[in-house]
């Protein structure tokens, strides 16, 4: 039997462009674990055609394989991780621009959810802590890329995807 994997896009925080690769992923054919839409968190208008996010359920379940699955630093910790064959990181290099866009998503989340949330912690934890827990993978597992350069870099993303899907 062939040992699992998954391939994992995350961002160092959100508004990184995860949602645009898992689109692309999608359109290229690879098979992806996530809903386009959570209901009753996810606000359509910010990002009409997806965010492509897994839930705890899905994630806690294990029965995952052979998929990109996109997963931010809070959720990592419910993966196992010799699961995780190959990782995408995403950063956006206009801090300040990453951050008013991370605000003016959660003032409509917070309209639909009530749900209280610190986004200065939010990109704390995501500036250190999931940089601490990446120096600590192999390097070679790992494809960072800037937001601003996705356009162009969005093919290299879809092969190492595709790479890290084929690994046994």
């Amino acid at each position: 039997m062939s040992k699992k994997s998954i391939a994992v896009v995350t961002g160092i925080g959100p508004r990184t462009g995860t949602s645009f690769v898992m689109q692309r992923a999608i359109l290229s054919g690879l098979p992806i674990t996530g809903k386009k839409f959570i209901d009753g968190y996810t606000v359509k208008k910010h990002n009409p055609d997806g965010y492509w996010d897994t839930d705890l359920e899905t994630i806690q379940n294990n029965n995952i394989n052979k998929t990109v699955i996109k997963l931010w630093y809070n959720s990592l910790k419910y993966i196992d991780h010799d699961l995780i064959s190959c990782i995408v990181v995403l950063e956006r290099k206009n801090k300040l621009a990453q951050l008013a866009s991370m605000y003016k998503v959660y003032r409509d989340e917070y309209k639909m959810t009530n749900m209280d949330v610190n986004i200065s912690d939010i990109f704390y934890d995501h500036h250190t802590k999931l940089q601490q827990w990446l120096n600590q993978r192999n390097q070679q597992t790992i494809l960072k890329v800037y937001t601003e350069d996705l356009n162009q870099e969005y093919p290299n993303i879809i092969s190492f995807l595709e790479r890290g899907l084929l690994c046994q």
